[in-house]
């Protein structure tokens, strides 16, 4: 929450270039730890997310709008290793617990910061008008863009110009649609599953009423 409140009052020059790039770094850096996922790739992302916090800081002194796309896409890719991070570990949970359900609510909306990022990037780099409506859109405006695109709102106040950014649109509509039916058929049937082996456990004793108490006197 806190990179979305930062990235929607981020501007192009001064400290809000780069620090954005920061937080996101940190948080891939957290995210790693706090998850707890073991494998050969989690040294080279913390290594890549630390790279992109050093080069975010030296595009903040002389950098362009080529460069700051080039850093978007960066971002959005160590983001992307997070999230299959972040999803290899709820999956193995046998059971539905206040970590799964906070995993599940923060690959949703790292969805929505990878798109954003990814979209904000390649506008950069390829240089064309990536909105019908706003020819010189803001990091905000592409953030706005991607949860009201993940959400399926369709407000209709920004439409993408290119087929390339109308691909990227629907494709990630379309993720944020499977994701939620799929983690949530799997919350459902894992907490289903608990139910049941905890009536299963219960003896008879405790599924009996309490015996009733004689009258007094």
């Amino acid at each position: 929450m806190i990179d979305c409140v930062i990235i929607f009052t981020s501007s192009e020059k001064g400290v809000s270039r780069w620090l954005p790039a920061m937080l996101i770094s940190l948080t891939v850096l957290v995210g790693l730890d706090t998850s707890q996922v073991r494998g050969w790739w989690v040294m080279p992302t913390r290594v890549a997310a630390v790279a992109v916090a050093a080069a975010a800081i030296v595009d903040g002194v002389n950098g362009t709008k080529w460069t700051l796309g080039v850093l978007g896409i960066a971002q959005a890719a160590v983001l992307s290793i997070l999230v299959v991070g972040i999803i290899s570990r709820f999956l193995q949970h046998k059971v539905v617990t206040e970590q799964t359900v906070l995993a599940v609510i923060c690959v949703y909306v790292l969805f929505g910061l990878i798109f954003a990022l990814l979209t904000f990037g390649l506008n950069g780099m390829i240089g064309r008008q990536f909105f019908v409506q706003n020819p010189t859109p803001s990091f905000a405006d592409f953030v706005y863009f991607s949860f009201v695109v993940l959400t399926t709102l369709g407000f209709g106040d920004l439409t993408p110009a290119t087929e390339g950014g109308q691909a990227v649109v629907a494709f990630e509509a379309l993720l944020g649609q499977l994701f939620l039916v799929t983690v949530v058929s799997r919350l459902v049937s894992l907490y289903t599953g608990t139910s049941r082996a905890v009536r299963a456990a219960a003896t008879p004793t405790d599924l009996q009423p309490p015996p009733e108490q004689p009258p007094a006197g």
